[in-house]
């Protein structure tokens, strides 16, 4: 057992493993009920971001485990076939061997395949004979390192899912923000009012094609003509925006202060504009002592952390929102 523990903890290092996000995904369930389908919706579509984040990182993951679990089912599913064959022929006279249908034989297939299944599902109730297979897919994995190409596919599945969590957290402030201008157009007057969100938001012309788009009445479709027109992507700026818009909801604005959803937001921008290569822009951004020219590769445990602070993030903004 502790040989298999050191062996999941070098696993660890390289690759996502499955991401039990059931409890936070049950609060922000719960923090939605009843309220506007304008808020419910986006956190929904949250979620289901996150989700697709840790599907792709633990892609490796899944590939090994599934390979394992399918030769052990085709080893059992060979083996009840040997058996059930083995019946068949005593049961029959000697040397004679009968000739089965298409038919005849599909149904037999079906027997056996059930019978494999069946010990199958029963074995893996046995602890020892999860274990086992444990230690088969997490050995397969380290050796896989092996493998340049699968260890640079590795890697960049984690780049990946730093995009992916920023761009769930980015899409939902985003929706967030557009539901709440269009069901609360007064709103805007906040943003004007304050001197940072006001240099944001500077007045620009409204086109008649995109008035024409809205009926020419913009006043329930204020939030979709500003994410038309101002780019809302950066932190800084979510960070400014939901301080005016939600100025009492002190939970939300700690989170959105918190240093390591900073340092995720610089990650994602260093991946998908550098291709992870450290630049002096980056290192002046975060602090971080990383040699310029190195490429950045988080670590899964990094991943997990960048989950579970995006969510709680999306947590307190959902509140935030329906409190309004």
């Amino acid at each position: 057992m502790e040989n298999l523990q050191n062996i999941l903890n070098e696993v660890k290092r390289y690759y996502l493993l499955p991401v039990d996000l059931n409890p936070t995904a049950s609060e922000i369930n719960r923090a939605t009920e009843g309220i506007p389908e304008w808020i419910s919706t986006p956190a929904k579509v949250f979620l289901e971001n996150i989700e697709a984040a840790i599907t792709t990182a633990k892609i490796p993951y899944t590939i090994a485990r599934t390979s394992i679990l399918t030769a052990r089912f085709d080893t059992l599913t060979i083996r009840h076939r040997i058996l059930f064959d083995a019946d068949t022929r005593t049961s029959l006279p000697s040397d004679e061997d009968i000739e089965k249908t298409p038919k005849e034989q599909a149904e037999l297939d079906e027997i056996v395949r059930k019978k494999a299944l069946v010990e199958f599902l029963e074995e893996q109730k046995n602890p020892a004979a999860r274990s086992q297979i444990q230690n088969q897919w997490a050995t397969f994995l380290i050796a896989q390192l092996q493998d340049k190409e699968m260890e640079t596919a590795a890697r960049e599945l984690l780049r990946q899912a730093v995009v992916m969590i920023w761009g769930a957290f980015e899409v939902l402030c985003r929706d967030v923000f557009v539901g709440h201008l269009n069901n609360n157009p007064t709103e805007v007057q906040k943003l004007m009012a304050d001197s940072d969100t006001k240099k944001i938001f500077q007045a620009k012309a409204v086109g008649l094609e995109e008035l024409s788009e809205y009926g020419f009445d913009v006043s329930k479709n204020l939030g979709n003509v500003f994410v038309n027109n101002y780019d809302l992507s950066s932190l800084g700026t979510i960070k400014q925006t939901l301080k005016v818009l939600f100025p009492s909801n002190q939970d939300l604005h700690e989170h959105l202060r918190d240093q390591k959803l900073w340092l995720l937001h610089q990650r994602r921008h260093l991946i998908v504009h550098r291709r992870a290569v450290v630049d002096k822009q980056y290192l002046e951004n975060t602090g971080e002592k990383i040699i310029i020219g190195e490429q950045l590769t988080p670590t899964p445990a990094g991943i997990e952390e960048y989950i579970k602070l995006v969510c709680h993030a999306a947590l307190a903004l959902v509140k935030a929102a329906a409190k309004k």
